[in-house]
């Protein structure tokens, strides 16, 4: 439900049909990912990455919410390489709400917060979740 939510708040605003607020954030949902991607694991990758799927190439340039949940995703993964654990859980929280396999991403931090023994910043973590998902709940109810 994140990516109807996220295209009726990028529609109605700028008074734009939904069908065109659903490629505009398709389509930057991808270049964020090609970029974010690059950024985490090089060109090549990102290159290999953004030109060899063909089912990604139609998701992204003709609307579908798996690049949004990717930018979201890679954009956690980023923030947590450069210790900004709070960007972090809200990204992949988000990222969450977009697609519900993106929990894994958020479990990942968790895990890794878990094993370097910061447990405040874990427990930041788990709450920005449970927030974030409570209120997700809460709506979809």
């Amino acid at each position: 439900m994140g990516y109807p939510y996220l295209i009726a708040a990028v529609s109605l605003p700028f008074r734009v049909p939904t069908s065109v607020a659903l490629w505009v954030i398709a389509v930057a949902g991808c270049v964020a990912s090609v970029w974010l991607t690059a950024r985490l694991f090089g060109t090549t990758v990102a290159g290999y990455f953004a030109f060899t799927n063909f089912a990604w190439l139609q998701v992204s340039y003709l609307g579908g919410s798996e690049p949004l949940a990717l930018a979201s995703g890679l954009g956690a993964l980023l923030a947590f390489r450069r210790d900004r654990i709070v960007v972090s859980a809200l990204l992949a929280s988000l990222a969450v709400t977009v697609r519900p396999l993106m929990f894994f991403a958020l479990v990942g931090i968790g895990l890794v917060l878990i094993y370097r023994k910061k447990f405040w910043q874990f427990l930041a973590t788990l709450g920005i979740g449970l927030g974030i998902g409570s209120l997700y709940v809460l709506y979809c109810h």
